[in-house]
């Protein structure tokens, strides 16, 4: 009976339906538009630390900054920099985009390919804030991996499980989030032969450059609670414009599928969204683990609908539907308005050329944002602080709290210039800088060039 009736549904909808190789080649191209003209503000030393790991081999502390130059550096993202480097290295970034996107398609097939186009495209959009040339790509292709291998209907397939945690470990620190659905559905199943497996895979996970100290980085990093309110991509409940509209089209169909079903608020689903509330990054895993579920539930709901309902009711639900399908596409639009096609044209261009040319008498002090980038694009300056820095702490030192107190405090910044020889400031010209450059310029400090939202200031 159930499958007549979705089987109703797939008729009332064929018209909304069209060959998944037209919606998998739509997804593509999304990507690609969007990886192309968008640049992650840690791309440049991901970049630095791929070429650097070829020619010299894994360094034991901290090479791109002269700040934490003692801090001893676990790169968990190493290899996946390695295939940065090598591929920008030959073909450029338009090379990376096409790759990266044909992953993150690959990844959506996977867990989404009997799904309805419309709710693809909808997640699709959701995961756009996340998307991109970055290491979290590796993540979501390794938990979208996961879900097939186990979800399989031949059980061999699962021995791959533990050399795909092995491959994971060594590309980003986000497998022990696979660990976390591993073990939920070991226990949902009562299936030892996959807590075996997640065994197995924990040991393989140590053959690493780091060993046990790739759990400390980790651990270091999900344990810090400052990164909820520091960093833009850690906040709590900060959910990106475009990512809504498919959040609540999953909460409508956990809502109208059985709401009162306690065993559901402990779904995988359920728990892998209450983990991107509390740290917006999550977000990405959680689209690629509920994009069936979503989809299964909205399919039972359409279901539901009388086929011989009456012309006004139609006429209402089309109305409806019209008015979802405009709001969507005016967050999109709200979202990506000012969109510009210069992937750099947020990053200070202006100040790398005049360093260049007219290199810092002392060290150079950087926002955090402009750190990865000053690591690509001025290799002769060490920086301040840049993306990898948020939880590092040694001997009592945090880095970010070092940072914090520059920005905030005119006597923490005056030790922390004598400290370190600091002659050379960029800064945001926003909220967080200009009382900072204001304070500069009331002492021996002029702009000698700026950028789009940014300022270059030297000592005279």
């Amino acid at each position: 009976m159930i499958q007549k009736k979705l089987s109703n549904v797939k008729n009332k909808w064929r018209w909304l339906t069209w060959p998944p190789v037209i919606t998998f080649s739509v997804v593509f191209v999304i990507y690609l538009f969007v990886f192309f003209f968008k640049l992650d503000s840690d791309f440049g030393w991901h970049l630095k630390s791929g070429e650097y790991f070829l020619s010299f081999g894994i360094p034991a502390k901290d090479i791109f900054t002269y700040t934490a130059s003692n801090f001893p550096w676990v790169n968990h993202e190493w290899l996946s920099d390695i295939f940065l480097f090598v591929v920008y290295s030959n073909g450029g970034y338009f090379a990376l985009s096409v790759i990266y996107s044909a992953m993150w398609t690959f990844a959506i097939w996977l867990v989404g390919r009997k799904s309805h186009n419309l709710v693809i495209l909808l997640a699709v959009i959701a995961t756009l804030p996340f998307a991109g040339v970055r290491s979290l790509t590796w993540s979501v292709l390794g938990l979208a991996l996961l879900m097939t291998i186990i979800k399989a209907k031949n059980y061999r397939y699962r021995l791959l499980i533990p050399f795909l945690f092995l491959l994971w470990a060594n590309v980003h620190g986000s497998f022990v989030i696979g660990f976390v659905y591993l073990f939920y559905i070991s226990i949902k199943q009562r299936s030892w032969q996959l807590v075996g497996l997640a065994v197995a895979g924990g040991i393989l996970t140590l053959i690493n450059p780091y060993g046990v100290g790739l759990y400390t980085e980790i651990f270091r990093t999900i344990g810090d609670s400052s990164l909820r309110w520091r960093i833009m991509e850690w906040r709590l409940a900060a959910i990106p414009w475009v990512t809504i509209p498919y959040v609540l089209l999953w909460l409508c169909g956990f809502a109208l599928t059985g709401i009162k079903n306690w065993k559901k608020y402990l779904g995988i689903d359920v728990i892998f969204f209450l983990a991107g509330v509390a740290s917006m990054r999550t977000l990405a895993l959680f689209i690629i683990l509920s994009l069936d579920i979503t989809d299964e539930r909205i399919r039972s709901i359409s279901a539901s609908i009388p086929k011989d309902i009456d012309k006004p009711r139609r006429r209402f639900i089309t109305i409806i539907g019209i008015v979802i399908a405009c709001s969507v596409i005016a967050i999109v639009s709200y979202y990506y308005r000012g969109f510009s096609f210069d992937r750099e044209s947020y990053y200070p261009k202006n100040a790398v050329v005049y360093l260049q040319q007219h290199p810092c008498s002392g060290a150079l002090f950087n926002h955090y944002d402009y750190g990865g980038y000053l690591i690509w694009k001025l290799p002769s300056h060490k920086v301040y602080i840049d993306g990898r820095m948020p939880s590092w702490e040694l001997n009592g030192n945090k880095y970010m709290n070092e940072y914090m107190a520059l920005l905030a405090n005119h006597d923490n910044r005056q030790k922390q210039f004598a400290k370190y020889n600091i002659r050379c400031v960029l800064i945001k010209n926003n909220n967080e800088g200009r009382d900072m450059i204001i304070d500069l310029l009331s002492q021996k400090w002029k702009i000698v060039t700026t950028d789009p939202g940014a300022m270059l200031l030297v000592h005279q």
